[in-house]
C-alpha cells in the first residue's frame, strides 16, 4: 500500500490501470484498420465504376462516330470525286460545266457544315458562270449563315436580276428579312410588297410546271395541294414580316392589317398574336389585346410543351379576355 493524493492505493494500481489503456489503444487501432480497409474497398469500387462508365461512354462515342461516318461518308466520297474532276484541265468553252462541279461540291460542303469551303466553291462557280441565279442565291444563304447580311443582299439582288422566270419570290423574301435585320425597314417593305405582287404569277407558273412534268393524276393533285400550302406559308411570312416593318416605321394601321392577314393564313403560329396584341394595347383596345395575348400564350405553350401539343388550335384562355 502507498499513498497517492492523500488516498491509500493498492500496489498493483498501475497494472490495473494499464489494462484499460491498452484496450483503448487496440480499439482505436482496430477502428483505424477498418476505416482504411473500407476506404480501400470504396476506392476499388469507385475505380471499377469509373472504368465501367468510361468504357460505356467510349462504346457510345464509338457508336456515334460510326453512325456519323456512315451518314457523312457519301458526301466525303462525292467531294473526293468532284475534286478529282475539277483537277482535270478543262477543255475550251466548258466554264458552265466546271461551274456546276464547284456548285455541287459546295452543296456537299454545306451538308457537312463546312461553310467557308462551301462559300469559296460557290464563289468559284459564280466566277465561271456569273449569270447563274442559283449560285447567287446559295452564296447569299451562306453569307446569312456567316452573319454578313450586306453581302447577302447584294447576292440576292444578283439572283433576282438573273432570274429568267421573273417570279423569284424566295430571293425577295430572304432579302427583305436581311433588310429587317439591318433595320432598313423601308427597303424591307418594298421587297415584301414585291413578294405579295409576284405570288399569284408564281403559283400559276408552278402549277403549269407540275402539269407538264407530272403524268399521274394523283401525283399532280398532291403536288398542287403542296403548292397551295406553300403559297399560304409564303404569304403569311411576307405579311408578318411586312407588319413588323410597318410597326417599326410607326404605321400601326398597316401593321394591324398585315398581322391579321398572317394569322388568317397561318393561325397556329404564336408570334403574330403577340405582336398584334401590343399594337392593340397601344391603341387602348384592351379586349382585343387580351384575346390575342390569350391566343399567343396557348399557342406558345403548345409549341414548347409536348403535353399541350394535342389541344385544338382554336382554344382560348378565356380569363385573358377579361383584361
Amino acid at each position: 500500500m502507498f499513498w497517492s493524493g492523500g488516498k491509500k492505493v493498492p500496489p498493483d494500481w498501475k497494472l490495473e490501470t494499464m489494462g484499460p489503456r491498452t484496450s483503448v489503444r487496440d480499439s482505436v487501432l482496430k477502428q483505424a484498420i477498418i476505416i482504411v480497409a473500407s476506404a480501400a474497398i470504396l476506392l476499388v469500387v469507385a475505380r471499377t465504376s469509373i472504368y465501367g462508365w468510361a468504357n460505356t461512354l467510349g462504346y457510345a462515342r464509338a457508336a456515334f462516330d460510326t453512325t456519323k461516318y456512315a451518314l457523312l461518308s457519301p458526301h466525303l466520297k462525292q467531294i473526293e470525286q468532284l475534286t478529282n474532276r475539277i483537277a482535270v484541265n478543262p477543255a475550251p468553252n466548258q466554264e458552265n460545266e466546271r461551274s456546276n462541279l464547284f456548285m455541287q461540291r459546295a452543296f456537299d460542303y454545306m451538308l457537312l457544315g463546312m461553310t467557308e469551303k462551301a462559300f469559296a466553291d460557290m464563289s468559284s462557280a459564280i466566277a465561271l458562270n456569273p449569270d447563274d441565279p442559283v449560285a447567287y442565291t446559295a452564296r447569299a444563304g451562306l453569307s446569312v449563315c456567316r452573319g454578313r447580311d450586306k453581302d447577302a443582299i447584294d447576292d440576292f439582288g444578283a439572283a433576282i436580276r438573273n432570274d429568267s422566270s421573273g417570279y423569284d419570290v424566295g430571293s425577295y423574301l430572304s432579302r427583305a428579312a436581311a433588310y429587317v435585320r439591318l433595320h432598313n425597314y423601308v427597303q424591307a417593305v418594298e421587297d415584301y410588297n414585291a413578294v405579295v405582287r409576284l405570288l399569284p404569277g408564281w403559283i400559276e407558273a408552278s402549277k403549269a410546271s407540275v402539269a407538264e412534268f407530272s403524268s399521274a393524276p394523283s401525283d399532280r393533285a398532291r403536288l398542287e395541294s403542296e403548292l397551295v400550302e406553300t403559297y399560304r406559308d409564303i404569304l403569311a411570312t411576307a405579311a408578318g414580316g411586312r407588319a413588323y416593318a410597318y410597326g417599326r416605321l410607326g404605321q400601326s394601321v398597316y401593321a394591324l392589317a398585315d398581322y391579321s392577314t398572317s394569322i388568317r393564313f397561318r393561325p397556329a403560329t404564336a408570334s403574330p398574336y403577340y405582336r398584334r396584341a401590343w399594337i392593340e394595347l397601344a391603341d387602348a383596345r384592351f379586349g382585343a389585346a387580351g384575346r390575342d395575348l390569350g391566343s399567343w400564350l396557348l399557342l406558345y405553350a403548345r409549341e414548347h410543351s409536348p403535353r399541350l401539343a394535342g389541344l385544338p388550335v382554336d382554344c382560348r384562355l378565356r380569363s385573358y379576355s377579361m383584361i
